[in-house]
């Protein structure tokens, strides 16, 4: 058995905090984390008219890139007296030194410019005030913008920059590439970037000092998750949740995050009384710091968290060290599960958990491999303790082609079993650069099983796991099934999804799943359904899923979940289960 972490993570943290005061301004000053003074270039689309962010990119500064110059790409939108042209929102004075330039790159005398053409423009700040354009291009490009220059105002947490004379406002899951910064796996990135417990932090409490909030309603029906019609155990779930987080960020880089979160649930079930429970607790109290540019420490209680959360997403008390060489990036971390200031009973009592991980980025940061280790170590009763090794190649860019492979062996017992099996999840997704924004994602996955009469198990996850990830929408999904729920364990799951984004703020995806076992048995793993397979049939069924996400700017946000199980031959019952869950957030 491996030696249990000491709970005591708080003092670690106090140690690593003041030893961040203490030192390391070498290494924040050559932080090059976005902010005011950094050249950027953004990209992003033309959508009913407005410009809607897709990615900002720090790239480097030539030395004629000074502060008061800038470029931008875009249709024409206004054209006022005196030769002035509005482009995203810019006004812009054109005079006798102004250029042109052809679609061919050729100078010319003079272009004839119209509301909706678009053009690229070189300007410049006035001493007086104001902005001259210096050249403007013709720019064929249709619906799409483009804005370089350096950053005068940042507020990552609100939604807004300011590049020259452009002032946009940044989508949820706008992507930032940062340079090296970006590949530390920053967690305060991964934490704006998740729509169910990103906060903007919109209260300036002091200099570095933030906070910011949440307030929570969800309301989920189910039904028939015995497959079972006739047997009246509906239910129904009302769950308020509330939570506080305060923000400190001290030097480039560095920053330390608490959150409270307060939660009332309120259930109903045909046939039994009704149900309330109140639980606060601290969900995360950790430190980020930069050592120097190569190298991050996390330590307190925070998201151990992955891009698919396939092989872990849990909140655990632990430290957790990233450095990186170039294309190279390495990861070792550990933890203990939730004891202190956490609701009782839960899940991650009596565990350790470790992790070490190499990454290796293919193609900047649209295209990594990724071989890990993880071992769980429990004394509780359950006594689950998978080891997993694998490989995984992630590629997620926000056009175009991407894929996802995991290639998995499992290790370590359940139980009186021994756990030894292989596993592979492996896919396709294409978003397509054109009206309504279309996505389509195809893939298979495979948990390989053992005989039910036999000494082993087969594959397990880690228990850990969420399988939890966004395909084209503004909200993440279960993308092996919002009803049934399963493990990847004993089963072949097959999945097709597709979605639209009718306008920005709005995210429709439609995915459809088919399951089979692998090895006939009449007892699933985890799984959100109430009933046991026959054993005599390896078709388990099918689930059709509707996800719909909608979000205002940072403030206000809503999901919409329908999804159907449809038992196949595996089951003797044959009703299907239903799932409808809304959630809706106000933030602050």
């Amino acid at each position: 058995m491996i030696e249990r972490l000491s709970p005591s993570l708080a003092a670690c943290a106090a140690v690593l905090l003041g030893a961040c005061v203490g030192g390391g301004s070498d290494a924040r000053e050559r932080s090059r984390e976005l902010g005011p003074g950094t050249w950027v270039e953004i990209q992003g689309r033309i959508v009913d008219g407005a410009p809607v962010v897709e990615e900002v990119e720090a790239i480097p500064r030539s030395e004629s890139d000074t502060r008061e110059k800038f470029e931008l790409s875009g249709p024409i939108e206004a054209l006022g007296e005196g030769g002035t042209v509005s482009v995203l929102g810019s006004l812009l004075e054109t005079s006798a030194g102004t250029g042109y330039v052809d679609e061919s790159g050729v100078e010319v005398q003079s272009l004839p410019l119209r509301v909706g053409e678009g053009v690229r423009v070189k300007a410049r700040e006035r001493s007086a005030g104001g902005w001259r354009a210096r050249e403007i291009r013709a720019w064929p490009t249709v619906g799409r913008f483009e804005v370089e220059g350096e950053i005068r105002s940042f507020d990552r947490d609100r939604g807004r920059i300011l590049v020259g004379a452009v002032d946009l406002a940044l989508p949820q899951d706008v992507r930032f590439d940062e340079g090296e910064a970006q590949r530390a796996g920053d967690p305060l990135q991964l934490f704006q970037a998740d729509e169910q417990t990103s906060v903007p932090f919109s209260i300036q409490l002091a200099d570095g000092l933030k906070l910011g909030g949440q307030v929570g309603l969800g309301l989920e029906h189910d039904e028939d998750r015995d497959l079972d019609d006739a047997r009246k155990r509906d239910e129904t779930q009302l769950e308020l949740e509330a939570k506080l987080d305060l923000l400190w960020s001290f030097g480039s880089g560095s920053f330390a995050l608490l959150e409270g979160k307060f939660a009332h649930d309120h259930g109903w079930q045909e046939g039994s009384a009704e149900e309330e429970d109140s639980a606060a607790e601290i969900t995360r109290a950790f430190t980020w710091f930069a050592v120097n540019e190569q190298i991050r420490v996390q330590a307190g209680r925070f998201d151990f968290d992955e891009e698919r959360e396939w092989l872990y997403d849990e909140i655990l008390d632990g430290v957790r060290v990233l450095a990186r060489a170039g294309d190279l990036e390495f990861e070792l971390a550990a933890a203990t599960g939730r004891e202190f200031a956490a609701s009782e009973g839960n899940p991650t009592e009596d565990t350790a958990t470790y992790v070490a991980l190499a990454r290796w980025f293919v193609e900047d940061d649209d295209w990594w491999l990724t071989a890990y280790a993880f071992v769980r170590d429990d004394t509780a009763v359950r006594d689950f303790e998978p080891q997993l090794f694998g490989l995984r190649s992630f590629s997620r860019p926000y056009r175009g082609l991407g894929h996802w492979a995991e290639l998995a062996l499992a290790r370590g017992h359940a139980a009186d079993r021994d756990i030894d099996g292989r596993a592979f999840d492996v896919g396709l997704l294409y978003r397509f650069d054109a009206p309504l924004s279309p996505t389509i994602a195809l893939g298979y996955a495979y948990g390989e099983g053992r005989d039910p009469n036999g000494d082993t198990d087969g594959f397990r996850q880690s228990g850990w796991n969420d399988n939890n990830a966004k395909f084209g929408g503004v909200t993440s999904l279960k993308y092996y099934g919002e009803v049934f729920e399963p493990e990847l364990a004993n089963l072949g799951i097959a999945t097709l999804g597709v979605g639209v984004r009718p306008m920005p703020s709005l995210a429709v995806d439609l995915v459809l799943h088919e399951y089979r076992q692998d090895y006939l048995a009449t007892a699933l793993y985890a799984n959100d359904l109430r009933a046991r397979p026959n054993g005599r049939s390896a078709a388990l069924g099918w689930e059709a899923d509707l996800v719909i996400g909608w979000r205002r700017e940072r403030s206000l946000s809503a999901e919409f979940v329908l999804g159907r199980f449809d038992p196949g031959s595996g089951f003797d019952l044959d009703d299907p289960a239903w799932q409808m869950e809304f959630t809706v957030r106000a933030k602050f």
